[in-house]
């Protein structure tokens, strides 16, 4: 959520170069950062939902299943060495490829096709965060097996019922554990709603300026006195 403050600095910026529509700029912009701020937010929630789905759930077998299936058509596939020695191979590659697919370029994020990234290392490359994450809060600061062991699976394997039995007990309450992460969140919008409400005020009572033409039609008098209670209780 911190990405949408930037949009911030452009009003102060605009209102530099482009005078007379100073309340007009302001007013777009905090539209629009309260809009990407939703939109992040909704963002946020939605991968707090769904993060346990992406954990990968596989074991040795799959790995060495994906690794001889990928060099099926090589020399050096299979042939020599006994299941060890394809362990870590397989192990070896699995780990570059995820690191390639991570580290990908912002280009081939965009304009690479789905069908060619391989379905496996995609999952394991989506899911590998959160899976480290899981094995750090249940090591509690204890040293990590080596990455694709058989016992990081099975660690990983635990550390997933642990947090799916944990899930489901706070099914119950999610409603009071929501509020009560959110409730600052929650008053900090309605406080940012208000005072966009007292900017639509002012931006309506620019009189001068380009942005509004004043009328007279029949809502004139409500209008008037809605803008001088507001200005006594200012004063």
């Amino acid at each position: 959520m911190w990405r949408c403050v930037p949009i911030l600095f452009i009003s102060p910026i605009l209102t530099t170069f482009v005078n007379g529509h100073d309340l007009l700029i302001y007013l777009i912009i905090i539209y629009t950062f309260v809009i990407a701020l939703l939109i992040s937010f909704r963002n946020l929630l939605h991968e707090w939902t769904t993060w346990l789905a992406k954990v990968p759930s596989v074991k040795e077998k799959n790995l060495t299943t994906w690794y001889n299936s990928m060099m099926k058509d090589k020399r050096d596939s299979t042939s020599g060495g006994d299941s060890q020695e394809l362990a870590a191979r397989a192990r070896l590659a699995l780990r570059l490829a995820v690191h390639e697919y991570r580290n990908r370029s912002l280009f081939r994020k965009i304009f690479s096709s789905e069908p060619n990234i391989d379905s496996f290392v995609k999952k394991m490359g989506i899911g590998h965060p959160y899976a480290l994450w899981l094995l750090e809060k249940e090591a509690g600061g204890a040293a990590l097996p080596e990455i694709y062991t058989t016992t990081w699976f099975v660690q990983l394997e635990l550390a997933f019922a642990n947090q799916r039995q944990l899930t489901r007990g706070l099914k119950e309450h999610s409603q009071f554990i929501t509020f009560r992460y959110s409730k600052y969140d929650v008053s900090a919008l309605y406080s940012t709603c208000s005072h966009l409400d007292f900017a639509n005020i002012l931006l309506a009572r620019a009189e001068r300026g380009p942005v509004f033409r004043r009328s007279h039609g029949p809502l004139d008098r409500y209008r008037d006195e809605r803008e001088t209670t507001i200005d006594r209780d200012l004063l």
